[in-house]
């Protein structure tokens, strides 16, 4: 999987956020925030092709964790990326 590349990274104010607009004019847009983990993943991954091992691998390389934690949090990011439909 990777990054759709239609969707921005934004800061706003202190906070960094990706917009989803509505498909349809009665849909409302969503902002999605960031934490400062998200967002280095976010970076790190940006116009590659990606695994959840490897979001994993990242983790375990950047942060003093270990590999149950690493896996569970690679899996949650890249499941709210896929909820969203900001990875293809």
């Amino acid at each position: 999987m990777r990054i759709d590349n239609k969707y921005k990274m934004h800061q706003v104010a202190d906070e960094y956020v990706v917009m989803i607009h509505g498909k349809n004019h009665g849909e409302m847009t969503k902002v999605i925030a960031f934490n400062e983990t998200s967002l280095w993943l976010w970076n790190q991954l940006l116009d590659k092709d990606f695994t959840v091992e490897d979001v994993t691998d990242l983790l375990l390389s950047h942060f003093n964790i270990d590999a149950e934690t690493a896996n569970n949090d690679a899996s949650q990011w890249v499941k709210t990326l896929n909820q969203h439909g900001i990875v293809e």
